[in-house]
């Protein structure tokens, strides 16, 4: 995925949640840093080009979040959006990727 920090988004609003800023952007998706002003918190939202990729991600996060609800570092998975191919995540220090390679090194 390419970083695209600090890049406008072309999309302003998802529910109640303002998009800021798009994070990156690779041949699945893109990564938008929202905000919910409600709650004055930042969240993560991933779009996906296509279903399967969606869905495979989907599962992922919903199986680590299953596996782990008492650590802390886990990422927690706040809305899916099975129409739109959009999961919107709790901010984390690092991706899935970063997190399954941390995982596996101390398994």
């Amino acid at each position: 995925m390419q970083r695209a920090e600090g890049k406008p988004s072309k999309l302003r609003f998802y529910k109640d949640y303002l998009v800021c800023i798009t994070l990156g952007s690779g041949a699945q998706g893109d990564v938008q840093l929202i905000y919910q002003p409600e709650y004055k918190k930042a969240a993560v939202l991933k779009y996906f080009r296509n279903s399967s990729s969606y869905q495979l991600e989907r599962n992922v996060y919903l199986d680590i979040n299953h596996k782990d609800k008492n650590n802390k570092t886990v990422f927690k998975l706040i809305q899916s959006d099975d129409n739109n191919n959009i999961l919107v995540m709790e901010r984390g220090d690092c991706d899935l990727q970063n997190f399954i390679q941390l995982r596996v090194q101390n398994n």
